[in-house]
């Protein structure tokens, strides 16, 4: 088995020395492996996971940081959408009590492998448990304890990415614990930001992929404590650019709401909503209340 994530000279010479036939595992495929898969004609399966069952598992099996997989996650989802495209792709769903033994003699039927092989290495294993099963007792899922707010987290995501669009909620409210204040120790800014200063970047994220199109987002602030008016800026970046820009002068406190449009061409580049102290500021505090985003028809 080889890792296909990338078509980097690592992979590329490990490709290069296979004599025997191979299965590729793709985790986080790359635009450069999907147009290399299109181009092929072995069989290409994919596992119909939940996006929160992938995030915990790959945090269990790497040690990583909650947030940062959320991130390499939603990276995933975009080229594993990809590779569902392929005409000759097949979603494979696991059915919450079918045992390991019998998924694995669906992929083998489905990739052509012979199934008295196939009976044989199974029979070796362990297989009689359900996938899920199987995973819980080998995953420490124990330390998704570190980040406070997983399961809440999680759920939101669900609603967001996945195989099946069709079910993606119409209007998506991005959970703020994704959003950073831009001053270490980059804590998440659910709190209020202090105005008191110069110009500067006061939080951004959340880093997040979308699906390419057109998209609409919307947002509310409150505004507080102004000794003179303030100048809050937002902007949005993806396609690695700047793709709209909006300054709004605040002279009195008070709660208010926005909205763009934008559109995303390459889902492989993240998508960064950031906001902005335009001229320094006597006094004055900034909250960043909520980030909505909807599909354009």
């Amino acid at each position: 088995m080889l890792v296909l994530n990338d078509l980097g000279d690592a992979t590329l010479k490990k490709i290069a020395e296979v004599e025997h036939p191979v299965v590729f595992l793709a985790e986080i495929p790359d635009a450069a492996v999907v147009d290399a898969v299109r181009q092929s004609e072995f069989p290409l399966l994919l596992i119909d996971q939940a996006f929160s069952e992938a995030t915990r598992d790959f945090v269990s099996a790497r040690n990583t940081k909650m947030l940062d997989t959320v991130r390499t996650m939603a990276r995933a989802q975009i080229g594993l959408n990809a590779l569902l495209e392929v005409p000759r792709s097949l979603l494979l769903t696991i059915g919450a009590k079918e045992p390991a033994a019998a998924l694995a003699h669906r992929i083998a039927a489905e990739c052509g492998v012979d199934s008295a092989l196939c009976r044989s290495m199974v029979e070796e294993r362990h297989f009689e448990r359900p996938l899920r099963e199987a995973l819980d007792a080998h995953f420490d899922h124990d330390r998704d304890v570190r980040y406070e707010d997983a399961a809440d987290l999680l759920s939101r995501l669900d609603q967001f990415y996945g195989f099946h669009p069709e079910r993606r909620v119409p209007i998506w409210s991005v959970p703020m614990g994704l959003m950073l204040e831009a001053v270490p120790p980059y804590l998440s800014a659910t709190d209020p930001i202090s105005l008191l200063g110069p110009a500067r970047c006061l939080s951004f994220g959340p880093y997040l992929h979308l699906p390419s199109g057109r998209w609409r987002a919307k947002f509310t602030f409150a505004a507080s404590d102004n000794k003179s008016t303030n100048s809050i800026g937002f902007d949005i970046t993806a396609d690695e650019e700047i793709k709209l820009e909006e300054t709004f002068d605040i002279k009195k406190s008070g709660k208010f709401a926005a909205s763009c449009e934008f559109a995303i061409e390459d889902s492989f580049y993240p998508f960064e909503f950031r906001t902005h102290l335009r001229r320094g500021a006597i006094a004055g505090e900034f909250s960043l209340l909520s980030l909505a985003l909807e599909k354009c028809a």
